[in-house]
């Protein structure tokens, strides 16, 4: 967070972030909430220097990441990421 765009005017917070819908025929990729009963876009904050587009990369690359890791752990029978820091209270369903 010390890196994210924002801009703090009066009582207003404006954050600058990015999302990304991605579509693999009829699918569409979202992120469940473990914590609440919705999902979202993947996306996150662009930092400072960071384009929108090198941000989103930076996002899907992660996502991505915590999902494989989840499945090999999963598969494997000792532990889940849900919860931790790579997986931040979220999980992702993965377009692999």
């Amino acid at each position: 967070m010390e890196n994210d765009c924002f801009i703090i005017k009066d009582n207003c917070y404006f954050r600058y972030r990015t999302g990304a819908i991605i579509l693999r025929g009829r699918k569409m990729l979202f992120v469940q909430n473990d914590l609440s009963d919705y999902y979202y876009m993947i996306g996150g904050a662009v930092e400072i220097g960071e384009t929108s587009q090198e941000c989103i990369e930076r996002e899907v690359l992660a996502r991505r990441s915590a999902a494989r890791s989840s499945a090999r752990i999963s598969s494997a029978g000792t532990a889940s990421t849900r919860g931790s820091a790579a997986n931040s209270a979220t999980s992702s369903n993965s377009i692999t």
